[in-house]
């Protein structure tokens, strides 16, 4: 991240800066030692140089917690700026190991809603599946969403999925929804638009074929999966999530794009009202 280079670069400087103030200090405190033994030598008179002992750390105006000071200060700068470079080191390796996981669809049924309850499912002839489905797993991922959701969709049609993202514009997180212009009038889409969500559409002669959403500016979302009620429970899907910090920052980057794009005029997008 551009901050944390500059914070890097910062401490590097001021381990820089205070070393060169530390040398010229104790180049200055060498020359006045040696003026002050010229100096202490001429005296003849034992009481002025019994003075002259005396007033020797005012003349060298560097008292010890100073100089001291002045060498821990660039060793300790320079600490910082390796513990800050070798933490940044350890991020990118996180973000570039960091496991994606992978859904398959479709499930094999609809996922026991009591299965990641503190006490589990306790019906013995209940007919949900108990191990973990996609569909869940997909829902619960976009509820965990704080911050913002950035929904790239081909195909906007499943109000399964639709109440998930209406639900997070209402606790205050920030939704933007881009689609094909395939279906601009359908029920679902009118359903979100009446929540004051905005989409844009590619109105162009070709598709707007990406399928991605990206959660909090942390993750990406994205494979063959369409919100379709297809998707959900016929076809063969999958979706990879991603953590990657630079993936994340392309895919967000491609969602900026696409929505200047298609907010301008010339593209005539969206029945937005703002």
């Amino acid at each position: 991240d551009c901050n944390t280079v500059r914070q890097s670069d910062y401490l590097m400087h001021q381990a820089v800066v205070s070393t060169q103030s530390t040398g010229l200090l104790l180049e200055s405190t060498s020359v006045r030692s040696r003026y002050v033994d010229r100096h202490y030598m001429s005296i003849q008179d034992p009481n002025e140089k019994e003075l002259h002992v005396d007033n020797i750390a005012t003349a060298m105006h560097v008292s010890w917690p100073t100089l001291v000071s002045c060498v821990a200060s660039p060793i300790l700068l320079f600490i910082a700026y390796r513990l800050q470079t070798q933490s940044e080191k350890r991020s990118e390796r996180s973000a570039a190991v960091t496991p994606s996981e992978v859904l398959f669809f479709p499930d094999q049924g609809l996922q026991c809603p009591r299965l990641n309850s503190w006490r589990g499912c306790l019906d013995p002839k209940c007919q949900f599946k108990h191990n973990p489905q996609s569909l869940a797993r997909l829902e619960a991922i976009l509820k965990s969403a704080t911050v913002s959701l950035e929904v790239c969709m081909f195909v906007i049609a499943s109000k399964q999925l639709i109440d998930i993202i209406i639900e997070a514009h209402a606790r205050g997180v920030k939704v933007r929804c881009i689609s094909d212009n395939q279906d601009m009038d359908g029920a679902v889409l009118r359903s979100l638009r009446s929540q004051g969500i905005v989409i844009r559409f590619d109105k162009s002669d070709y598709l707007m074929h990406h399928k991605f959403v990206v959660v909090d500016n942390k993750m990406v979302l994205t494979g063959s999966y369409n919100f379709s009620r297809g998707g959900m429970g016929v076809n063969r899907e999958n979706i990879i999530m991603v953590h990657s910090r630079h993936i994340v920052s392309a895919y967000l980057k491609e969602f900026q794009d696409m929505w200047d794009l298609y907010g301008t005029k010339k593209s005539h997008t969206t029945s937005e009202k703002a």
